[in-house]
């Protein structure tokens, strides 16, 4: 008894922990377990309204539904978390499951460019946002400041990962898959200096939209193409051991993490 009453302990901690680091500097988290929009940040209850078109909600995924995009679509943050995400300039944490789905055709400039969360107006060089290349390699970019791409190309359509983008002042912008981290990017020449970049547009530096499933450059609009769920950004740095517990505490049952191209989805998924 007091050895099963030890373990049971020893569980209770574990469980405490994982809760712990869950919550600590978490400033938005959206589940995206919605069956129809808009989406809520569960953290602040901040609304992310529908642009564009193609959202799908209530895509079957272990552990609960997940959003999808199969066209020119978005949701488009509120004013107020924008603002704050805006401030971030360094020391901060982006997170994001996400299918990439073969079968989506983008349209639109430099769609080779797929947004998962960032600055949804024109290149004024203050904000931030992060991603993947048609390479299938990681990206952050601060607007007209820094282009921080992966050298390796470790993202692959159609399997569900986990993406995380750890930016540090200190030690660069560490890119992590499925809590692994596989590449740190040191490429940060004024990418943590807040508001705008000599030379570029100025008075306006935290009054723009983010999105969810966009980014814009230049007139650009970046559109991300499948699935995605359970978006996280931290107000702080998460170590390796942090990703690899919020890995550990998402990540679906491994025989049901398969997801079907959004194309195929019409018989399970609940439309809006």
């Amino acid at each position: 008894m007091k050895k099963i009453m030890k373990n049971v302990l020893l569980s209770m901690l574990v469980v405490w922990g994982i809760a712990s680091l869950s919550s600590a500097g978490l400033i938005a988290h959206y589940q995206m377990d919605e069956a129809t929009g808009p989406l809520i940040d569960v953290v602040g209850g901040q609304i992310a309204a529908e642009v564009g078109s193609g959202h799908n909600y209530g895509v079957v995924r272990a552990g609960g539904n997940a959003v999808a995009l199969e066209g020119n679509g978005a949701w488009q943050l509120s004013l107020a978390e924008s603002t704050e995400l805006n401030t971030l300039t360094n020391n901060f944490t982006v997170s994001s499951w996400i299918y990439w789905d073969s079968s989506v055709v983008k349209s639109g400039l430099n769609s080779n460019m797929i947004r998962i969360i960032g600055d949804d107006n024109p290149w004024d060089a203050d904000c931030w946002s992060f991603g993947i290349t048609d390479a299938g390699g990681l990206l952050f970019t601060k607007n007209g400041v820094v282009d921080a791409y992966s050298a390796v190309k470790p993202i692959v359509k159609d399997q569900w990962m986990l993406l995380t983008t750890v930016v540090s002042n200190t030690a660069g912008i560490e890119y992590y898959i499925d809590g692994d981290l596989v590449e740190t990017n040191n490429n940060t020449t004024d990418c943590f200096v807040s508001g705008t970049h000599p030379g570029w547009f100025s008075g306006d530096e935290y009054d723009d939209f983010f999105a969810l499933g966009r980014a814009n450059g230049d007139g650009e609009e970046q559109w991300f193409s499948g699935a995605f769920d359970d978006v996280r950004i931290y107000d702080n740095v998460l170590s390796a051991s942090d990703v690899a517990d919020l890995y550990a505490t998402t990540v679906p049952e491994p025989a049901t993490m398969l997801l079907l191209s959004i194309g195929g989805l019409a018989a399970i998924r609940r439309r809006k």
